[in-house]
């Protein structure tokens, strides 16, 4: 009864929920080269990248805490919301089509 007291407890860091901003980015800049790049051989394809990109879009302004105006937009207005999107996690810093040097950005 050496009168020491136990060390405190420490609780372990709540695990993250979901995948970081490092794996959404890479996500991110794989599918804007699969939306840019126009020989998907069919519709079904082409319609299912632009969505996973759309969705990946939306994922990233949720992690920087980006306004997405993509999320509210109307079929017609998709693609400018799209490119407002990009741009504002552009100018939160996420690069979305980084320097080919080898230099990573986000």
């Amino acid at each position: 009864m050496g009168g020491r007291a136990p060390p405190p407890r420490r609780r372990r860091a709540a695990a993250p929920v979901g995948p970081s901003l490092e794996r959404v980015v890479a996500n991110l800049r794989r599918l804007r080269r699969e939306v840019r790049d126009r020989t998907q051989n069919t519709q079904v394809r082409r319609v299912a990248v632009l969505a996973a990109y759309d969705d990946t879009l939306l994922q990233a302004c949720g992690l920087v805490d980006v306004d997405a105006p993509l999320a509210s937009a109307d079929r017609p207005d998709r693609a400018f919301a799209r490119l407002l999107t990009e741009a504002a996690l552009e100018d939160a810093g996420i690069a979305l089509d980084p320097p080919q040097d080898g230099a990573a950005a986000a």
